[in-house]
Formats: C-alpha cells, sequence, structure tokens
C-alpha cells in the first residue's frame, strides 16, 4: 500500500504538467485562430467550456496557463477601450523582441505600439495603463534604452512628449521644421508667391491649379499634397488677399461626377482670385472682438452680446461691403 501510494504520489506532478501543458496548447490554438484584435479571458473560458462540454474548467489552471504563456513570450495581452483585457498569439520574432521584458513594460509597449507613427503621450500611456504615475517614466527609460521605442516632440504642442516605436517616423507636416516647429518664413514664401501668381491670372484658378503651380515653381524640395495647398488658400482668404468664386467645373471624364462648389451647386467648384479692397484692411485683424476689453464677459443671451454689439454688427456690414 505504501509502495503504491508512493507511486500516485510520484505521478500527480507529473499529471498536473501534462494537464498544464494540454491546457496551454489549447490556449495557443485558440489564440491563433483568433482575429487581430485578440481574445478576452471570458470568451476564452466560453471557448475551452465549449470544446469538452460536461468537465468542469479549473479557472485557475487558465489564469497559470495565461501568465506563463506570458512570461514565455507565447501571447500578449493589451487593453480595450472598456478596460477589458484581451490575449492574443505572439509570434517568435516578437518573442525575441521582448524578451526580458516585465508584463507591465510589455502593455506599454502594446499601447504604444497601436498608435502606429501618431505616438502616444505619457499622460495616456498611465490611463490606458491602469499604471501607477511613478511607475510610468521608469517603464519608458527601460524601453527607450533598449531602442524599443523613441520620445518626439509633438507637433500640436512643443513642449509635449510623444513615443512611437523605435523605427518609426513621426507623419510628414510639411509646414513644420525638423524641430517639429511652425516654418513661419517658409509659409510665408510660399503665401506670397502664390498670391503674386493669382493676381496675375485673367481668370479665377482652382485649387488643382494652385497645387499644379506650386509643383512647378519647385518653391518646395518637400512634396505639398492638395490639401497642404488649400491651407495657404484659407490663409489667404482670411487675410482678405484673395476670394472664392464658384466657376463652372471643368469637363469631367465619362462616368465621373464634378465636384459642388461652396454654395453646393451641382456642376460648380470653387476657384479663387485677388481680393480689391479699398485700403485693404484684414478681416481677421479688424475683428472688434480682439480688441474689446468685455470680451470675456461677452456671451449669446446676455447684456452684453455679439448680437447686440453695434462695433461686430459694423464690422459684417463692412465685410459685406467688400
Amino acid at each position: 500500500c505504501r509502495a503504491a501510494a508512493a507511486a500516485t504520489a510520484a505521478a500527480a506532478p507529473a499529471a498536473a504538467a501534462t494537464m498544464a501543458s494540454s491546457l496551454q496548447a489549447r490556449l495557443i490554438e485558440l489564440l491563433e485562430n483568433a482575429s487581430g484584435t485578440g481574445v478576452r479571458q471570458a470568451d476564452l473560458e466560453r471557448q475551452l467550456r465549449e470544446s469538452e462540454p460536461g468537465v468542469d474548467l479549473d479557472l485557475s489552471a487558465v489564469v497559470e496557463a495565461l501568465n506563463r504563456m506570458l512570461k514565455d513570450g507565447h501571447a500578449l495581452v493589451g487593453r480595450l477601450g472598456n478596460g477589458d483585457l484581451v490575449y492574443r498569439r505572439q509570434s517568435t520574432q516578437e518573442a525575441t523582441r521582448v524578451q526580458g521584458l516585465s508584463s507591465e513594460e510589455r502593455l506599454v509597449l502594446q499601447l504604444i505600439e497601436a498608435t502606429g507613427n501618431v505616438g502616444m503621450w505619457t499622460r495616456d500611456i498611465r490611463l490606458r495603463s491602469n499604471l501607477q504615475q511613478t511607475q510610468v517614466p521608469k517603464i519608458l527609460k527601460t524601453l527607450e534604452l533598449r531602442k524599443l521605442i523613441k520620445a518626439v516632440k509633438s507637433v500640436a504642442s512643443k513642449n509635449k512628449k510623444m513615443y512611437m516605436l523605435y523605427d518609426l517616423e513621426p507623419p510628414h507636416e510639411p509646414f513644420y521644421n525638423d524641430e517639429q516647429e511652425l516654418d513661419v518664413y517658409f509659409i510665408s514664401v510660399l503665401q506670397s508667391h502664390l498670391y503674386d501668381w493669382i493676381a496675375q491670372q485673367e481668370r479665377p484658378v482652382t485649387l488643382d491649379d494652385c497645387w499644379k503651380y506650386i509643383r512647378s515653381s519647385r518653391l518646395s524640395i518637400v512634396e505639398l499634397r492638395p490639401e497642404d495647398v488649400q491651407m495657404l488658400l484659407r490663409a489667404l482668404e482670411y487675410d482678405a488677399m484673395v476670394e472664392p468664386v464658384d466657376v463652372p467645373a471643368p469637363r469631367q471624364a465619362s462616368g465621373s461626377k464634378a465636384s459642388a462648389g461652396r454654395g453646393g451647386s451641382a456642376g460648380m467648384v470653387t476657384a479663387y482670385k485677388k481680393l480689391h479692397t479699398t485700403g485693404a484692411i484684414s478681416r481677421l485683424a479688424d475683428i472688434p472682438c480682439t480688441k474689446c476689453p468685455l470680451v470675456a464677459q461677452c456671451e449669446e443671451a446676455h447684456q452684453i452680446s455679439a448680437t447686440s454689439c453695434e462695433y461686430f454688427t459694423g464690422y459684417l456690414q463692412m465685410v459685406d461691403d467688400w
């Protein structure tokens, strides 16, 4: 009896190890068949129950198996917008890249990776990871030293650090210099040349005309998109240097559809021409609100409001007369 008991006791760890290995293999199979976003733990447990109906599922064993997979690099864990944890299969290449990282460091790396070349702010990393404020800087430093991530300046705020994967580059911003600061001189030169060219034209010119002019003039070594040129035109419009008008759209290819102009008229497109004004008053610079000492108290339906302001009414009348 003692010998049998000893044999049973000796076989128990081996049986437990076999069961754990089998459970891990089933979990890996489920993750490999899952979509790219991963699978929630509750869904994994449900699929395990469905694969073996009538067999009690040891939830603690599932948690142990998932933790072992994370530690060994067989799986990754992420967090959905609602806070739920999701698991996905990790490739051998990914496992080598993150070998030796803690689970917290891997979580932060995954959050940053998900943002692509947009990057992620430190505050957002802390909120999305639910880590303590003191943990995040240490984790970021570790990931930077391993050249897994890098810090870049935010275009929106030069004092704000954004983090992205080490091998990625920030999105192309043609009006910002290498220091991620607005290149005012470059913009001024483009606007000046564009305005002079528009003023010389006998007819209004479309966005496509302006874009082709900028490209052919070789004013910029940076490739400008039509939407970039549109921003220049809007700035000229706000400065009362050009004005938009609707003109008949160029003949479209068979089966294509003409875009509507500013007024929404079919068959019309927006074009731009030099704005002839007396005194060359800037529409933005002359807005009375920018000089009003009571602007902080100005609210709709109050005693001080734009609706009842004689200065603002006069400004609107002046704009209409242009």
